[in-house]
Formats: C-alpha cells, structure tokens, sequence
C-alpha cells in the first residue's frame, strides 16, 4: 500500500512539473511572434571584388537591412530586385538601407565608373512617365527586366488580368534589334506555360498571344549573354552590350520568410 500511495505522489510531482516548467516553454516555442531586426553588414570592395567576409548576406522578411560600404574604386553598387543603386568612391563611405519585404535571393553589383548608363535609363523612364502614364506597360522596364542569363538561363514572367487586351513588347537589352511582342488576350489558345527561345538571331517565336495568367519563360539557348525587358529598346546612343559586361557581381542578399 505505502509503495502504490509513494507512486501516486510521485506521479503528481512530475504533473505538477510538466505544468509549471514544459508548458510555458512549448508556448514560447510556438509563438510565431518573432520580430523584425535591423541587420548591419559592411562591405569592403578592393580591385572589383568584395574583401570583407562572407559573400551571402542573410536576412528575414520584415527586417531592415543597412549595408556601409566601402570601395577603392569609383563605381556604382546595384542591389538587383530591388533596383536600389548607390554610387561609391574612394573618398567615404555609402549607405544603402531597404526593407526586406520580398523573399528571394538578389543579386549585389558593381558598376565600375560612372553609372550615366542607368541614368539615362531613369531620366528616360520619368519623361515617359510624365507624358503618358495611361501606357505604363510601353515604359522600358516598367513590368519586368531580368538578371543577365547565361546560356541555359530561364527567366519568367506571369501576365495578369490586369494586362487583358494589352501589347506588351519586349527586346534583349544585350542587343536592342531583338524585339519581340505579347498579346494578352482572352481569346488566346496558349494558357498556362509558354516558352520563348532567345538567341543570337532573336525571339522564337517572336510574336504570341497568351491568355491572361500565363507564365510565360524565356529561355537563352544561345552562346552569349541576354537579357529580358519589357518596353522598347531604350533610345539612347551607346554600346549598352559592352556597359553591362562590365558588371561585376560582388554577392547575394538572401531574404527568408518569417
């Protein structure tokens, strides 16, 4: 008897146990109700390359991301995705901040030199803006622009509702007498999926139709590098071909979900 009664204390005390200590901790363990963090990196660039520790940045959805940079070199750091740019020099340091509200991994650059490139493109993106925001689609760059694809590269897009009845044309920028053009139309008989070859004589096909929420890819099957913006080609003068190779890809942001 005295042995049964020793093992029912014995019992309750592990009950009572669980209760006071376990269960508070499995609570906080659940709680999903972790905050978003101001993350610091430094980057430090010598000779277009990135010297100060690792080349992936990490981060989770929500937080806000500062980065200080450093260069010895003029130039210009592109955070792809995103599209925020900061000039660097070798006089100070830049700041570059954002908010990581998309998930994904996102590209960190360098323009070396002046980046009047890219400024004509936004100078050229605001005058069109101003003269004609009904055909926001005709703007280069407004819906979509992608990395640079290296032979085997895919890039995609999806058409929305939003586009019914809409002309959406596109060029690779790598060579601006590549054009091509997407009608999104209701009618279509191509839904779902749909690939367009690139390579160096253009577009295969050239021109389609597709139903709206089509996932349209682009795939490079050629032997130099493309890449895919929505638009006309920009009407600036220039060799844009030789101003893209020049970039040079210093790391990745990867942004999680929370």
């Amino acid at each position: 008897m005295g042995f049964f009664m020793n093992n029912i204390k014995l019992m309750t005390q592990m009950i009572v146990f669980l209760t006071i200590f376990c269960i508070p901790i499995l609570i906080v363990g659940c709680s999903d109700d972790e905050q978003p963090e101001s993350l610091q990196f430094s980057i430090k660039i010598q000779d277009g390359k990135l010297v100060s520790g690792s080349e992936t940045f990490k981060a989770k959805q929500g937080d806000t991301v500062s980065f200080n940079i450093e260069s010895d070199k003029d130039g210009t750091i592109h955070l792809h995705g995103y599209d925020i740019k900061v000039s660097v020099d070798p006089i100070k340091s830049s700041d570059m901040m954002l908010v990581a509200d998309s998930t994904g991994s996102f590209k960190i650059a360098m323009h070396p030199g002046s980046d009047m490139h890219h400024d004509n493109h936004n100078s050229e993106k605001d005058s069109e803006h101003k003269h004609d925001k009904t055909d926001s689609h005709d703007i280069h760059g407004s819906l979509f622009e992608s990395e640079l694809l290296e032979t085997g590269d895919e890039f995609s897009f999806s058409f929305g509702e939003d586009l019914t009845g809409k002309m959406i044309k596109f060029h690779n920028h790598m060579n601006h007498e590549k054009e091509g053009s997407i009608m999104v139309n209701s009618d279509s008989e191509n839904s779902g999926f749909f690939q367009i070859q690139v390579n160096e004589s253009g577009f295969i096909p050239v021109k389609i139709s597709v139903k709206p929420g089509t996932n349209v890819t682009w795939s490079n099957s050629g032997t130099k590098r493309a890449k895919i913006v929505s638009g006309p080609p920009p009407k600036i003068p220039g060799d844009h071909a030789h101003e893209e190779d020049a970039e040079i890809i210093l790391g990745s942001l990867e942004i999680y979900p929370r």
